[in-house]
């Protein structure tokens, strides 16, 4: 509160208290107007928070209408009973979620030991429990050991040998539909080329569930695999390919994970006692296309090291770029003893083109092959295409052999040939096949992977595979 004094002057007194009543009147009205112009805004703020308030209302009301439509909760009862309903579950979420965790890990795994993921398992679990398909099963071993045994004494015409592969053939394939309507893939669990073959990994894998994938496969197929290690915490090498189905050309989406990081010293041969090393592949391993000690790279010196404990060496490359590829393999020519590789990527690593357009050059590949013979002590090389493959020995020997006329309606997809085709090649090598023989099951089994989406799906017995060539024939050989 203040307070305001004046002092009014006049000509006599009369005059001064005149002026000061007038003063007091001026002052007055001011102050009237003053409290009149507070008052309407009070009432103007008031007003809009009313509207306010009113709006905000209204909105909740709408929500709590909608909620109850969504709901069914009429009232506060009921909400208090659902609330403490969910509070309920949440505690029991909450109590059972060591269990929950116990048991994916114990799936987790099973997955790894097992190779197979739940649905795979439970549909093997079906197929175990079929009596049909166990009687499949079992007349199927029977037939297959039929021939076998009649491969070592009988030819291939011969009647016996004939109805054995054909009662096979017709037990494999009601095992292919009964397990089709299991939703599992049948020949993941049917040996390929040949199941008493000793075959042992090494290098490394994720921490992740494709590593344990790639260790339950192992086990599953009796793969040796005490010097393939799991590295926490990294993931897996993996490839998504993808094929067109119009013009059968491929792209692939590469992710190198843990593959980045294998060297030299991830490989020891000190104690390994196997006859063939398989080594790739260049230009996916970044610490191996470095260079490694005294080495240009890590593949030359790990070629070098396993030559040294008296292993024959062969190297699985891929279709990069043509510098790239060359510049990786050249100082690993003095280490190899075998080089199994398609058309592109000879040419590749002899700098000499080796396609004209969409077809294989022969004449440029017969020179690739000379050149490449001439950087190293190989003693074979064999290249691939989809019209056949050619075979060069040291010692001049050369073998031209068209390939497996495979139906185009056969061909499921074409990711795998080429491994399928090395397969042939390094087991015939491993059992001191001749080249002929090799090469037969090379290209029989490249045109059996042909038949299965994956990789692998659609490889056989030895046997079974070259039974392939007697039912489709061979393509006239290249020249």
């Amino acid at each position: 509160t203040s307070l305001l004094f004046f002092q009014i002057n006049g000509s006599s007194a009369e005059d001064a208290r005149q002026r000061g009543r007038a003063v007091i009147q001026a002052l007055e009205y001011q102050l009237d107007a003053l409290r009149k112009d507070e008052q309407e805004k009070r009432a103007k703020i008031v007003r809009d928070n009313l509207q306010y308030y009113q709006a905000s209302l209204d909105a909740s009301t709408e929500r709590i209408l909608a909620f109850q439509r969504e709901t069914g909760l009429q009232s506060l009862a009921q909400f208090t009973e659902a609330s403490s309903s969910a509070e309920l579950l949440r505690r029991k979420i909450n109590d059972q979620r060591p269990e929950i965790e116990r048991l994916s890990a114990e799936q987790a795994r099973l997955i790894g030991r097992l190779g197979l993921q739940p649905s795979e398992a439970a549909a093997a679990l079906k197929l175990a429990a079929d009596p049909a398909f166990s009687r499949l099963a079992t007349a199927f071993a029977e037939q297959a050991a039929q021939v076998n045994e009649n491969s070592g004494v009988l030819g291939p015409n011969h009647p016996a040998r004939v109805l054995a592969m054909s009662k096979a053939g017709s037990a494999y394939a009601e095992l292919q539909r009964l397990a089709r309507e299991a939703q599992v893939d049948p020949t993941i669990d049917l040996r390929r080329l040949d199941s008493s073959l000793p075959v042992a990994t090494m290098g490394l894998v994720g921490g992740d569930d494709h590593g344990r994938f790639l260790l339950g496969q192992c086990d599953q197929w009796g793969i040796e695999r005490g010097r393939l290690q799991a590295v926490a915490g990294e993931p897996s090498l993996t490839v998504d390919a993808f094929t067109i189905r119009g013009s059968g050309r491929r792209t692939h989406f590469f992710f190198p994970g843990v593959a980045a990081l294998l060297n030299p010293d991830h490989l020891d041969f000190s104690d390994v006692r196997a006859d063939i090393l398989h080594l790739g592949l260049p230009g996916a391993h970044a610490a191996m296309d470095g260079a490694w000690k005294d080495h240009a790279n890590g593949w030359a010196a790990t070629l070098k090291a396993a030559r040294a404990q008296g292993l024959r060496t062969n190297l699985e490359t891929m279709t990069i770029a043509r510098e790239r590829l060359a510049e990786l393999t050249a100082p690993c020519l003095p280490h190899l003893d075998f080089l199994i590789v398609n058309d592109y990527e000879i040419g590749a690593i002899a700098g000499e083109p080796t396609r004209n357009g969409e077809r294989s050059d022969i004449a440029a590949i017969w020179r690739a092959v000379e050149l490449v013979f001439a950087r190293g002590p190989l003693q074979l090389i064999a290249v691939h295409f989809p019209e056949g493959a050619l075979l060069a020995r040291r010692d001049g020997a050369r073998l031209a052999v068209g390939s497996v006329a495979i139906p185009q309606d056969a061909i499921v997809g074409v990711n795998g040939a080429g491994d399928a085709f090395a397969a042939g090649i390094l087991y015939g090598l491993h059992q001191r096949w001749s080249d002929e023989q090799s090469v037969a099951l090379a290209h029989c089994s490249a045109a059996a992977s042909m038949r299965s989406l994956s990789t692998t799906g659609g490889v056989m017995p030895v046997e079974e595979c070259l039974a392939l060539a007697q039912r489709w024939g061979l393509r006239d050989a290249p020249r």
